[in-house]
């Protein structure tokens, strides 16, 4: 990965997590700076994950935790739920944990995903199951073998 587009992923972490909230999910575009925006990428991803693990369904883990993520960071103050699900204290907490790691992800700071595994990869690990990763990559109108660095360039 370039360093220009590096800074620009960079950039859009931050501003993805001090900015949580809806915004157009629309293609990567390039800022005045050169600087490659992902911004609406984070945002698509995150809103295709929350829908696969049931995120706004009433009774849904992920909805009464206020973690549309169905992520597991233990307990930050709230507690947990189910099999270990973080419960937030707010929903705004709990999208900024999944943007967090998402722009993780692209950063290449996770040690679990990389932008070059394919969506069945990264469902493999992330649910378990292959019907997550179909589930998100058809949300995301991409092919479950193709990877999360071509969802980005595309």
């Amino acid at each position: 990965m370039d360093l220009l587009l590096l800074a620009g992923l960079g950039a859009a972490a931050y501003f993805v997590l001090s900015n949580a909230g809806g915004s157009d999910a629309s293609a990567p575009s390039i800022s005045s700076d050169g600087s490659l925006d992902v911004t609406g990428k984070i945002q698509a991803i995150a809103q295709a994950i929350a829908q696969a693990e049931g995120f706004g369904v009433a009774g849904k883990i992920p909805t009464l935790a206020n973690n549309p993520g169905d992520l597991e960071l233990g307990d930050i103050g709230y507690g947990k739920m189910g099999e270990g699900i973080t419960v937030f204290g707010s929903v705004t907490d709990g999208w900024n944990a999944l943007y967090g790691q998402i722009s993780g992800w692209l950063l290449g700071t996770s040690s679990n995903y990389s932008i070059n595994m394919t969506w069945a990869q990264i469902g493999a690990k992330y649910a378990g199951a292959s019907a997550w990763a179909n589930n998100v990559a058809s949300a995301l109108g991409v092919d479950p073998n193709s990877t999360l660095g071509a969802y980005l360039s595309s």
